[in-house]
């Protein structure tokens, strides 16, 4: 990815962006955000996800000398205060992570990842330990981790997600022992879901120690697998329209439960999940 140009930010009209104030990550602390994306491609295959149609399944990436001199462009240039990184899959890399984090340490930024990471990479608990204290000192106060559903049977075999729920808490764990906050994500009203299902996703967010929360209504997204299942079932809501899909509507048949049903549950369970949260901290 080094061979292509640096984003033509002296094009944009970069201060109105700053006012208006609507990065990736909306709580933020300064109205200057910057945003980078330092990689592409993911090797997984879920069955929700668009990534691979957009970006293929070949992980490819810049190099840290490269991230780093890009970053010190939007410090230099656009005064940034913080930095939101993008990618699909930032941590496959652990050294390239340990690495870009002590280049830019010195810039002092505020830096989220709400893209979310995989909570398993690196496999190795102790070198993500390293990873996340590296991350940490370069100014990282915030990651997401996309868990998606809390039946490890579900996962793995319907989203094919191929994430261990264990690897999950182990990365709370080890990044609050780092002093980054964990942001998880959920999501609910897969087609043929059960009621026994979402209450496992409910249980184990529950026992999981996470600072915040989402939880999202499964979206069929054109070109995805999910796609292919809800349009070989009739499962698409009535008034679903395809440039009208919002992570908060149902726009997917539910399985034992109606709609309204559906979305009180998702909205009530966010709800909760984020007063302990809050009461956490």
């Amino acid at each position: 990815l080094d061979e292509l140009p640096d984003p033509a930010f002296h094009l944009f009209p970069m201060e109105r962006y700053f006012e208006i104030g609507m990065p990736h990550n909306p709580f933020v602390k300064s109205g200057r955000v910057g945003s980078i994306m330092t990689s592409r491609g993911c090797p997984e295959h879920c069955y929700f996800c668009t990534s691979p149609e957009f970006t293929g399944t070949k992980f490819r990436a810049m190099t840290p000398q490269r991230i780093i001199k890009q970053i010190g462009h939007l410090v230099d240039n656009y005064n940034i205060k913080e930095l939101q990184i993008l990618d699909d899959n930032f941590t496959v890399s652990y050294k390239r992570v340990i690495e870009i984090c002590k280049g830019i340490s010195k810039f002092g930024l505020r830096i989220t990842l709400p893209n979310s990471i995989r909570a398993d990479m690196p496999l190795n608990r102790t070198k993500r330990a390293e990873m996340y204290s590296a991350m940490r000192e370069s100014g990282v106060e915030q990651l997401g981790i996309s868990v998606e559903h809390g039946d490890q049977e579900f996962l793995n075999q319907i989203t094919k997600k191929r994430l261990d729920l264990d690897e999950v808490r182990a990365t709370c764990d080890l990044a609050h022992e780092a002093g980054i906050l964990v942001h998880a994500a959920f999501m609910m009203g897969f087609p043929f879901e059960t009621s026994e299902l979402r209450e496992k996703t409910a249980k184990f967010a529950h026992t999981l120690d996470a600072d915040s929360f989402s939880i999202s209504l499964a979206q069929p997204l054109p070109g995805t697998p999910l796609w292919g299942i809800v349009e070989k079932h009739d499962l698409f809501m009535p008034d679903f329209k395809v440039n009208r899909m919002t992570f908060v509507n149902v726009s997917i048949k539910p399985h034992d439960i109606s709609p309204e049903e559906l979305k009180d549950e998702a909205e009530s369970l966010n709800r909760n999940l984020n007063k302990m949260g809050a009461a956490r901290r």
